[in-house]
């Protein structure tokens, strides 16, 4: 988690530097780290949405399951 919350950090950071200048190569880094932005975001959501589910749904890899 520290490592997610560091790799958020330095794409806010990227993307505020991209706002600053007007060059393509922060725009590429700016796009890269909103990218990053949105897989952690996906991530974090999708942890949430596990951990509301109960337990018995939940398969031990972590994948959901349909019980019969």
């Amino acid at each position: 988690m520290l490592l997610a919350g560091s790799v958020f950090f330095v794409a806010l950071v990227t993307l505020l530097f991209a706002a600053m200048k007007d060059q393509a190569v922060d725009y590429l880094f700016a796009s890269l780290g909103f990218t990053v932005v949105v897989v952690y975001t996906a991530n974090v959501i999708t942890r949430w949405i596990l951990s509301i589910v109960p337990k018995e749904v939940v398969s031990s890899e972590g994948k959901a399951v349909l019980i019969t």
